[in-house]
């Protein structure tokens, strides 16, 4: 990891909290620049749901796990960060404004699905050893709550968002030396 590389997440972090901290200053609602299924207000929010959260702890809940899995992604796929946030971001906006229940969806957690299944999928799709130790610990790590996070168990989460977010992690590499013997299912 270079410095730029850093730099590049934690930057993606501050820009997080700097909305947030705004959100909390300005006469008006960000949140309101959410992602609202089937509307065409509801567009603006495949841009802008993943930079704005409901409250502090939702987002430390997603800027913890963001900054430990963008760091982890950076150690083997570096150059692929980008693209790969790009893909997953778009897929999950899309798939939850066509298919998302008809609430304003916001927060990074889509990104952070999209991640944790990244990971996994192609750690081991590149069957290289420190690929696969890093699939399989963030599979131990967060794969419990990769699998409960996409079911509609909780009224107030978008496990739409979460699953499509997911999706997004599945076709997150468009490389075409992206290491693995199997192609990448990407269609971007």
């Amino acid at each position: 990891m270079n410095k730029s590389e850093l730099k590049l997440v934690f930057s993606f972090i501050g820009i997080l909290w700097g909305i947030h901290f705004l959100n909390i200053i300005l006469p008006w609602e960000l949140r309101a620049l959410g992602l609202l299924p089937r509307t065409l207000r509801g567009l603006w929010g495949i841009l802008f749901a993943p930079f704005l959260h409901a409250n502090l702890a939702h987002l430390i809940s997603n800027s913890v796990p963001l900054l430990v899995l963008s760091l982890a992604f950076l150690s083997l796929y570096r150059k692929h960060l980008v693209d790969a946030f790009i893909i997953i971001l778009l897929i999950h906006g899309s798939g939850v404004w066509i298919f998302g229940r008809l609430a304003v969806h916001f927060g990074a957690s889509g990104l952070l699905y999209g991640l944790i299944t990244y990971l996994i999928i192609f750690g081991f799709l590149r069957k290289k050893p420190v690929s696969i130790c890093l699939a399989v610990a963030v599979a131990i790590y967060y794969g419990g709550t990769l699998l409960l996070g996409i079911l509609p168990i909780y009224r107030f989460i978008s496990w739409e968002g979460h699953l499509f977010g997911a999706i997004g992690g599945i076709f997150g590499d468009c490389s075409k030396d992206s290491g693995s013997r199997i192609s990448s299912p990407c269609f971007v």
